[in-house]
Protein backbone atom coordinates (compact mmCIF):
# COMPACT_ATOMS: atom_id res chain seq x y z
CA UNK A 1 0.00 0.00 0.00
CA UNK A 2 1.20 3.56 -0.58
CA UNK A 3 2.37 5.63 2.36
CA UNK A 4 -0.32 7.81 3.91
CA UNK A 5 1.96 10.81 4.45
CA UNK A 6 5.12 12.09 2.81
CA UNK A 7 8.47 11.34 4.42
CA UNK A 8 10.56 14.43 4.89
CA UNK A 9 14.37 14.29 5.03
CA UNK A 10 15.46 13.98 8.65
CA UNK A 11 18.06 16.47 9.79
CA UNK A 12 20.75 14.55 11.67
CA UNK A 13 21.42 15.93 15.13
CA UNK A 14 24.95 16.33 16.46
CA UNK A 15 25.46 15.95 20.19
CA UNK A 16 27.61 18.58 21.88
CA UNK A 17 27.26 17.30 25.43
CA UNK A 18 30.80 16.28 26.31
CA UNK A 19 31.14 12.65 27.33
CA UNK A 20 27.48 12.02 26.51
CA UNK A 21 28.22 11.99 22.77
CA UNK A 22 28.07 8.45 21.44
CA UNK A 23 31.30 6.65 20.57
CA UNK A 24 29.86 5.74 17.18
CA UNK A 25 28.27 8.47 15.04
CA UNK A 26 24.49 7.97 14.62
CA UNK A 27 24.02 5.15 12.14
CA UNK A 28 21.88 4.89 9.03
CA UNK A 29 19.84 1.70 8.80
CA UNK A 30 18.51 0.08 5.63
CA UNK A 31 16.48 -3.03 4.85
CA UNK A 32 16.38 -3.94 1.17
CA UNK A 33 14.07 -6.58 -0.29
CA UNK A 34 13.86 -8.54 2.96
CA UNK A 35 12.01 -11.86 2.90
CA UNK A 36 11.61 -13.82 6.13
CA UNK A 37 9.55 -16.74 7.36
CA UNK A 38 9.76 -18.81 10.52
CA UNK A 39 10.23 -22.50 9.75
CA UNK A 40 6.96 -24.07 8.63
CA UNK A 41 4.99 -20.85 9.13
CA UNK A 42 3.44 -18.30 6.77
CA UNK A 43 5.96 -15.64 5.66
CA UNK A 44 6.31 -12.65 7.95
CA UNK A 45 7.85 -10.30 5.37
CA UNK A 46 8.03 -10.42 1.60
CA UNK A 47 10.22 -7.81 -0.07
CA UNK A 48 10.32 -5.41 2.89
CA UNK A 49 12.15 -2.11 2.36
CA UNK A 50 12.82 0.38 5.16
CA UNK A 51 15.34 3.18 5.65
CA UNK A 52 16.09 4.98 8.93
CA UNK A 53 18.20 8.14 8.79
CA UNK A 54 21.13 8.72 11.18
CA UNK A 55 19.82 10.20 14.43
CA UNK A 56 16.17 9.52 13.58
CA UNK A 57 13.70 8.19 16.16
CA UNK A 58 11.40 5.72 14.40
CA UNK A 59 8.55 3.90 16.13
CA UNK A 60 7.09 0.65 14.79
CA UNK A 61 3.37 0.30 15.46
CA UNK A 62 0.88 -2.36 14.46
CA UNK A 63 -1.53 -5.07 15.61
CA UNK A 64 -0.39 -8.30 17.20
CA UNK A 65 1.04 -10.66 14.62
CA UNK A 66 2.36 -7.98 12.28
CA UNK A 67 6.01 -8.85 12.92
CA UNK A 68 7.22 -5.91 15.01
CA UNK A 69 9.44 -7.98 17.28
CA UNK A 70 10.56 -10.14 14.36
CA UNK A 71 11.62 -6.99 12.54
CA UNK A 72 13.67 -5.85 15.55
CA UNK A 73 15.35 -9.25 15.66
CA UNK A 74 16.24 -8.89 11.99
CA UNK A 75 17.62 -5.41 12.65
CA UNK A 76 19.78 -6.74 15.47
CA UNK A 77 21.05 -9.78 13.57
CA UNK A 78 19.40 -12.21 16.00
CA UNK A 79 17.51 -13.43 12.92
CA UNK A 80 18.82 -13.52 9.34
CA UNK A 81 16.62 -12.76 6.34
CA UNK A 82 15.89 -15.58 3.91
CA UNK A 83 16.56 -13.06 1.15
CA UNK A 84 17.51 -9.41 1.07
CA UNK A 85 19.86 -7.30 3.16
CA UNK A 86 19.85 -5.61 6.57
CA UNK A 87 22.65 -3.06 6.80
CA UNK A 88 23.92 -0.52 9.30
CA UNK A 89 25.95 2.15 7.53
CA UNK A 90 26.41 -0.27 4.63
CA UNK A 91 27.64 -3.23 6.73
CA UNK A 92 25.59 -6.37 7.41
CA UNK A 93 24.30 -6.45 10.99
CA UNK A 94 25.28 -9.15 13.49
CA UNK A 95 24.34 -9.53 17.18
CA UNK A 96 27.74 -8.65 18.65
CA UNK A 97 28.08 -5.51 16.54
CA UNK A 98 29.47 -2.78 18.87
CA UNK A 99 27.28 -0.18 17.20
CA UNK A 100 24.08 -1.97 18.34
CA UNK A 101 22.27 -1.58 21.66
CA UNK A 102 19.10 -3.46 22.65
CA UNK A 103 16.48 -2.84 25.36
CA UNK A 104 14.07 -5.71 25.93
CA UNK A 105 10.49 -5.89 27.21
CA UNK A 106 11.86 -7.13 30.55
CA UNK A 107 15.02 -5.74 32.17
CA UNK A 108 16.82 -9.14 32.21
CA UNK A 109 19.18 -8.02 34.97
CA UNK A 110 21.48 -10.51 36.65
CA UNK A 111 20.00 -10.89 40.16
CA UNK A 112 23.36 -11.71 41.77
CA UNK A 113 25.08 -8.58 40.38
CA UNK A 114 24.60 -5.13 41.83
CA UNK A 115 23.33 -2.26 39.71
CA UNK A 116 26.80 -0.98 38.79
CA UNK A 117 28.01 -4.40 37.67
CA UNK A 118 24.85 -4.98 35.66
CA UNK A 119 25.40 -1.74 33.77
CA UNK A 120 29.08 -2.58 33.23
CA UNK A 121 28.37 -6.13 32.04
CA UNK A 122 28.30 -5.34 28.31
CA UNK A 123 31.49 -3.31 28.64
CA UNK A 124 33.14 -6.27 30.35
CA UNK A 125 32.12 -8.56 27.48
CA UNK A 126 33.56 -6.13 24.93
CA UNK A 127 36.85 -6.02 26.88
CA UNK A 128 37.99 -2.78 25.25
CA UNK A 129 38.21 -0.76 28.48
CA UNK A 130 40.07 -1.35 31.72
CA UNK A 131 38.07 -2.33 34.80
CA UNK A 132 38.42 1.21 36.16
CA UNK A 133 37.21 2.68 32.83
CA UNK A 134 34.28 0.25 32.77
CA UNK A 135 33.23 1.32 36.27
CA UNK A 136 33.57 5.01 35.40
CA UNK A 137 31.51 4.59 32.22
CA UNK A 138 28.83 2.60 34.09
CA UNK A 139 28.62 5.25 36.82
CA UNK A 140 28.29 7.95 34.18
CA UNK A 141 25.25 6.29 32.63
CA UNK A 142 23.73 5.55 36.01
CA UNK A 143 23.95 9.28 36.70
CA UNK A 144 22.25 9.99 33.38
CA UNK A 145 19.28 7.80 34.32
CA UNK A 146 19.23 9.18 37.87
CA UNK A 147 20.35 6.03 39.67
CA UNK A 148 23.92 6.79 40.74
CA UNK A 149 22.93 6.41 44.40
CA UNK A 150 21.60 2.88 43.71
CA UNK A 151 24.91 1.60 42.28
CA UNK A 152 25.46 -1.01 44.99
CA UNK A 153 21.89 -2.23 45.32
CA UNK A 154 20.71 -5.58 43.96
CA UNK A 155 17.91 -5.70 41.37
CA UNK A 156 15.34 -7.07 43.84
CA UNK A 157 15.78 -3.90 45.90
CA UNK A 158 14.57 -1.70 43.02
CA UNK A 159 11.12 -0.85 41.71
CA UNK A 160 10.08 -1.99 38.23
CA UNK A 161 10.75 1.45 36.78
CA UNK A 162 14.18 1.61 38.37
CA UNK A 163 15.10 -1.83 37.02
CA UNK A 164 14.13 -0.72 33.51
CA UNK A 165 16.27 2.41 33.91
CA UNK A 166 19.20 0.13 34.82
CA UNK A 167 18.52 -1.89 31.66
CA UNK A 168 18.48 1.33 29.63
CA UNK A 169 21.77 2.46 31.19
CA UNK A 170 23.30 -0.95 30.38
CA UNK A 171 22.23 -0.63 26.73
CA UNK A 172 23.60 2.91 26.51
CA UNK A 173 26.92 2.32 28.30
CA UNK A 174 28.69 0.84 25.23
CA UNK A 175 27.58 4.04 23.44
CA UNK A 176 25.95 2.36 20.45
CA UNK A 177 25.09 4.16 17.23
CA UNK A 178 21.72 2.36 16.99
CA UNK A 179 19.39 1.62 19.91
CA UNK A 180 16.68 -1.01 19.40
CA UNK A 181 13.85 -1.07 21.95
CA UNK A 182 11.19 -3.79 22.10
CA UNK A 183 8.29 -2.40 24.17
CA UNK A 184 10.64 -1.63 27.06
CA UNK A 185 8.06 0.21 29.17
CA UNK A 186 5.00 -1.99 28.53
CA UNK A 187 5.04 -3.60 31.98
CA UNK A 188 5.27 -0.30 33.89
CA UNK A 189 2.36 1.55 35.49
CA UNK A 190 1.05 4.60 33.62
CA UNK A 191 2.95 7.19 35.67
CA UNK A 192 6.25 5.32 35.46
CA UNK A 193 5.77 4.82 31.74
CA UNK A 194 5.24 8.53 31.12
CA UNK A 195 8.33 9.32 33.17
CA UNK A 196 10.42 6.79 31.25
CA UNK A 197 9.24 8.20 27.92
CA UNK A 198 10.45 11.64 28.96
CA UNK A 199 13.72 10.19 30.25
CA UNK A 200 14.31 8.35 26.99
CA UNK A 201 13.78 11.51 24.93
CA UNK A 202 16.10 13.46 27.23
CA UNK A 203 18.85 10.87 26.79
CA UNK A 204 18.28 10.64 23.03
CA UNK A 205 18.57 14.42 22.70
CA UNK A 206 21.90 14.32 24.56
CA UNK A 207 23.38 11.17 23.03
CA UNK A 208 22.25 11.33 19.41
CA UNK A 209 21.66 7.64 18.68
CA UNK A 210 19.44 6.37 15.93
CA UNK A 211 16.47 4.68 17.65
CA UNK A 212 13.98 2.06 16.47
CA UNK A 213 11.29 1.54 19.11
CA UNK A 214 8.42 -0.99 19.13
CA UNK A 215 5.16 -0.26 20.93
CA UNK A 216 1.44 -1.13 20.91
CA UNK A 217 0.63 2.24 22.52
CA UNK A 218 -0.43 4.93 20.05
CA UNK A 219 0.03 7.82 22.50
CA UNK A 220 3.56 6.60 23.27
CA UNK A 221 4.32 6.33 19.54
CA UNK A 222 3.21 9.90 18.81
CA UNK A 223 5.00 11.33 21.84
CA UNK A 224 8.37 9.70 21.06
CA UNK A 225 8.72 9.53 17.31
CA UNK A 226 10.04 11.54 14.43
CA UNK A 227 8.26 9.00 12.25
CA UNK A 228 5.77 6.22 12.95
CA UNK A 229 5.84 3.16 10.68
CA UNK A 230 2.58 1.21 10.74
CA UNK A 231 2.97 -2.47 9.96
CA UNK A 232 0.24 -4.55 8.33
CA UNK A 233 -0.50 -8.08 9.44
CA UNK A 234 2.00 -10.58 8.08
CA UNK A 235 3.09 -10.77 5.35
CA UNK A 236 1.88 -7.30 4.46
CA UNK A 237 4.98 -5.40 5.60
CA UNK A 238 4.66 -1.62 5.84
CA UNK A 239 1.11 -0.33 5.61
CA UNK A 240 1.81 3.38 6.04
CA UNK A 241 4.14 5.96 7.56
CA UNK A 242 3.41 9.16 9.49
CA UNK A 243 5.79 12.06 10.03
CA UNK A 244 5.35 13.34 13.61
CA UNK A 245 5.88 17.07 13.24
CA UNK A 246 5.49 17.99 16.91
CA UNK A 247 8.00 20.45 18.39
CA UNK A 248 10.85 19.24 20.59
CA UNK A 249 11.73 19.06 23.42
CA UNK A 250 8.53 17.27 24.41
CA UNK A 251 6.93 16.98 27.85
CA UNK A 252 3.96 14.70 28.45
CA UNK A 253 1.73 17.25 30.16
CA UNK A 254 2.30 19.85 27.44
CA UNK A 255 2.76 17.81 24.26
CA UNK A 256 -0.21 15.49 24.72
CA UNK A 257 -2.53 18.51 25.03
CA UNK A 258 -1.51 20.00 21.69
CA UNK A 259 -4.21 19.89 19.00
CA UNK A 260 -1.63 18.48 16.58
CA UNK A 261 -0.86 15.60 18.96
CA UNK A 262 -4.53 14.74 19.15
CA UNK A 263 -4.92 14.94 15.37
CA UNK A 264 -1.94 12.61 14.80
CA UNK A 265 -3.21 10.20 17.44
CA UNK A 266 -6.63 10.10 15.76
CA UNK A 267 -5.06 9.47 12.34
CA UNK A 268 -3.05 6.57 13.74
CA UNK A 269 -6.07 5.16 15.58
CA UNK A 270 -8.01 5.17 12.30
CA UNK A 271 -5.12 3.51 10.47
CA UNK A 272 -4.60 0.80 13.08
CA UNK A 273 -8.35 0.14 13.09
CA UNK A 274 -8.26 -0.22 9.30
CA UNK A 275 -5.29 -2.61 9.43
CA UNK A 276 -6.93 -4.68 12.16
CA UNK A 277 -10.38 -4.93 10.60
CA UNK A 278 -9.16 -5.40 7.02
CA UNK A 279 -7.20 -8.50 8.01
CA UNK A 280 -9.75 -9.92 10.47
Amino acid sequence: MPHTSPIHPHAARVSQVGHTAVAHAPAGLRLSGVHFAHAGVQPVFQGLDLAVAPGEFVVLLGPSGCGKSTLLNLLSGFLSPDRGRVQLDGAAVFPEMPALGYVFQSPHLFPWLNVLDNVAFGLRMQATLSRAEQAARARHYLRLVGLDEAAHKLPHQLSGGMRQRVALARALAPEPALLLADEPFAALDAMSRRHMNEELLRLWAALGQTVVFVTHDIDEAVFLADRVVVLDRAPGGIDSEFVIDLPRPRRVLHTTRLPRFQALRDQLLDRIDHVTTASA
